[in-house]
């Protein structure tokens, strides 16, 4: 029964009050920004926003960011410290559905409640670039073989014979 007491004058009396006790308090929830609820992420490798905690006592925070799958399964987790942006390492999968959250942790290690979870989906634009048939440098026949190649260096060769001759002839 005496922790209630000290809870009491804490929240009377505020985080400033509490530390000076030897209190700790937790960091404020933080509230995911990006992606949104059900909103569509528009690549595998979407950035993960949030607004900042705050800690009563003027620590530094640690984000723990956790993602999971349609499944449930976490798919990838990552912290950041005093940061409001971060994304996995992992590349997430094209028209699956995530859901992720948020806590901070102050410097001696209280953690916040875990931020509401956001549901959403990559629907990421395939990679598929349009191709044009329009018959400019297309070929459908074969490349030239040896035979052929051998037969164009006599045309080349008989070619500059004749003009040799004729250019003998006019002088």
């Amino acid at each position: 029964m005496r922790n209630l007491p000290f809870l009491s004058v804490v929240a009377l009396a505020g985080a400033s009050r509490a530390h000076a006790l030897g209190g700790n308090l937790p960091p404020s929830v933080p509230v995911p920004n990006n992606p949104s609820e059900f909103q569509g992420a528009t690549t595998q490798t979407p950035v993960f926003s949030w607004q900042a905690s705050i800690d009563p006592e003027g620590g530094h925070i640690l984000y723990e960011v956790e993602v999971y799958d349609d499944l449930g399964h976490l798919f990838g987790a990552v912290g950041v410290r005093d940061g409001t942006v971060t994304s996995l390492a992992s590349v997430l999968t094209n028209g699956a559905s995530y859901t992720w959250r948020l806590r901070a942790v102050d410097d001696l290690g209280l953690a916040s409640e875990y931020s509401p979870t956001i549901t959403f989906s990559v629907n990421a634009p395939v990679d598929d670039p349009e191709v044009t048939v329009n018959g400019a440098g297309c070929s459908a026949g074969r490349a030239p073989d040896a035979g052929t190649l051998l037969v164009a260096a006599a045309a080349l060769l008989s070619r500059a014979r004749r003009r040799r001759r004729v250019s003998g002839r006019a002088k």
